[in-house]
């Protein structure tokens, strides 16, 4: 079988393998309008200490960055998890490339696909997770 990079699929051993960014990432989840509100702070708060962020959100959540300095990769609409899935290593390598040294990114919905991205980001965040519900 083919992955959807066109790579042929991976061999047993190296499933649990998985794309970790440089910087940190941390791991939003709650109620969107809380994850969007304390990711807003966050981003704000690292910038002010000299920081250079990066911000992995849904296209529909990236208006609530307007204002800061915060680099924004939408993933795609939310209502799309295969693009998610798809945009999810390239987002977090561009974000690498662009120099970020900090990433936040809202967890998707429990169900369906988003599952399988919420384990990618959960492991790229290396347990850096805030709860805001």
């Amino acid at each position: 079988a083919e992955g959807a990079d066109g790579e042929g699929a991976p061999s047993p051993g190296m499933l649990l393998r998985h794309y970790a960014p440089r910087a940190p990432l941390t791991l939003y989840a709650g109620p969107p309008a809380a994850a969007l509100a304390h990711m807003r702070a966050d981003a704000l708060r690292l910038a002010g200490e000299g920081r250079h962020v990066g911000v992995m959100v849904a296209d529909e959540d990236a208006p609530a960055f307007a204002g800061t300095p915060a680099r924004v990769v939408p993933l795609g609409p939310r209502a799309d998890p295969a693009q998610t899935a798809a945009r999810l290593f390239a987002t977090m390598r561009e974000l690498d490339s662009a120099g970020v040294d900090a990433i936040l990114a809202r967890a998707p919905a429990h169900e369906g696909l988003g599952l399988a991205i919420w384990d990618r980001l959960v492991r790229a965040a290396e347990g850096r997770v805030v709860d805001t519900g």
